[in-house]
């Protein structure tokens, strides 16, 4: 009778392992991961290369090549709620460093510029870490990012990705009338590699590009009079619960290069690095910063 409730309990110790490692790999339904979080899949979209998206009252506008309305996507109060709930939790990581969970913001420096000074140009080269992850299921999101404080908070990112067990580089902007938008997927990216992204803001318009593989991810903003003087490098994290969750090596954006807004190059006085789980680390120069864990 003992040995029969131990073999019990270890079935059900197994099970539970089993159960947590099929809850960790698989989103809720009608959620789609992105760089902010899970989202209601109804809250974000995407855009072709030659389309602009447009924050107006009541939602966002795409326009075409010539200007053009070609569709209008109303805010939903789902998606204004999910965004707002999720820009506090991110708020809370960067400058409180109130992190409740692993999921979210884990690795983080910030530069910051004040009136009449803001971002005209943020670019650098992204060298992938040299190892994968031994585990699958989590996502992790390496960027760097514009971020605007008045009006409508949005952020601008060049974002490459683990995700679905391979890495990805895509163009994001989150989050306009509660929306997510994303330009095309590249996928194939190889470990070691290096690739290149870049966010500039000229005519009224950011323009966040993503390059790799002889490909582009090209997503086209209108700036509404935002003011973008808050940029970051980041590592952010979702269904990450152990150490196998994170690649080997170092993960580098180098050649920084940061603009104000008439491309007078800026010197980045990053913020001072906090460590986090997994031995993790980031080091930091004007143009270069790496973050590792492992």
């Amino acid at each position: 009778e003992m040995r029969a409730q131990q073999l019990l309990w270890q079935c059900l110790l197994v099970a539970c392992a089993i159960l947590l490692v099929v809850v960790r790999a698989h989103l809720p339904p009608h959620t789609v991961m992105t760089p902010l979080g899970p989202r209601p899949q109804q809250c974000v979209h995407h855009a072709e290369p030659s389309e602009t998206v447009k924050s107006v009252h009541g939602g966002v506008q795409v326009l075409d090549a010539w200007g053009n309305v070609t569709r209008f996507v109303p805010a939903k109060p789902e998606c204004v709620d999910n965004a707002h709930a999720l820009m506090r939790r991110r708020w809370a990581a960067v400058h409180y460093a109130v992190v409740p969970e692993v999921d979210g913001w884990l690795d983080n420096v910030f530069y910051s510029v004040g009136d009449p000074t803001t971002f005209g140009k943020f670019t650098a080269n992204y060298t992938v870490c040299p190892g994968k992850p031994s585990e699958t299921g989590q996502y992790l999101y390496y960027f760097i990012g514009l971020t605007n404080w008045n009006d409508e908070e949005t952020i601008l990112q060049p974002v490459l990705a683990w995700e679905k067990n391979e890495w990805t580089f895509s163009s994001w902007n989150c989050c306009p009338s509660g929306q997510s938008w994303q330009g095309t997927t590249i996928s194939g990216l190889e470990p070691g590699d290096t690739y290149y992204g870049d966010i500039i803001l000229s005519d009224g318009r950011a323009i966040i590009t993503s390059l790799a593989l002889g490909k582009s991810s090209v997503l086209s903003v209108s700036q509404n009079n935002r003011k973008f003087q808050w940029a970051d490098s980041t590592l952010e994290v979702y269904y990450a619960d152990n150490c196998k969750s994170f690649p080997q090596g170092p993960f580098t954006f180098s050649d920084i290069g940061i603009y104000d807004d008439d491309l007078k190059e800026l010197t980045a006085q990053w913020t001072t690095p906090l460590g986090t789980m997994c031995k993790g680390r980031m080091s930091t120069s004007a143009t270069k910063v790496t973050i590792t864990h492992n």
